[in-house]
């Protein structure tokens, strides 16, 4: 399925219009994809293509409830509640994104996290959505450790900070069984995962 950047932009078209309005006609649809696209004359065989792509295509994975009204002269989806923007999520990949989420949950208060809470937030409720119509496992049988604070973790942001900014850190570390720190300063190399500890 390598579809071109055209054909990903005219589904979004198809699938705004048949959201927003009861029926319409194929002149709608190619009216608003030549607008949209800025390209003139559109044909009518592209827009053909397009709803048996979103009707049928298994590597686009829409299979999109698109039905013709003779009498209206029009498309229009068969399921109202239907996007293409839905995530179509099997059982089991469901399952470990709310595994994922249940994981990620207990660092929901540290800081380099907040800034990703929103982004979360809305896979969580795209999960969400789709489990109430999958019978899934639940895993309140694990328990995750709630952790409100975690010490050193308002550090986690200023070293990943130095890591993107290739910059040297200075480190004083002192372990349980010293009665004085030692300095480590750690130069982030180009490669992954390669650190020069002095």
């Amino acid at each position: 399925m390598a579809k071109n950047k055209n054909a990903l932009i005219r589904y979004r078209v198809i699938n705004r219009l048949l959201i927003d309005h009861n029926i319409c006609p194929k002149e709608q649809l190619i009216e608003a994809c030549e607008d949209t696209l800025d390209i003139h004359p559109l044909g009518e065989r592209t827009i053909d293509k397009d709803i048996y792509d979103m009707r049928n295509d298994n590597g686009l994975a829409y299979y999109a409830p698109i039905k013709y009204d003779r009498n209206r002269g029009g498309y229009y989806y068969d399921d109202p509640d239907y996007s293409i923007d839905n995530l179509p999520l099997k059982a089991d990949e469901i399952e470990a994104l709310t595994f994922a989420s249940t994981l990620l949950n207990q660092f929901r208060n540290t800081g380099l996290f907040n800034q990703f809470s929103g982004a979360v937030q809305k896979i969580v409720d795209a999960v969400n959505i789709q489990k109430a119509n999958i019978q899934l496992p639940q895993y309140d049988f694990i328990d995750f450790e709630q952790v409100p604070f975690v010490k050193g973790s308002e550090f986690l942001q200023p070293i990943i900070e130095a890591i993107k900014n290739k910059q040297v850190l200075l480190i004083h570390y002192q372990s349980f069984d010293r009665d004085s720190p030692v300095d480590h300063s750690l130069l982030f190399s180009s490669e992954k995962s390669k650190w020069g500890v002095g």
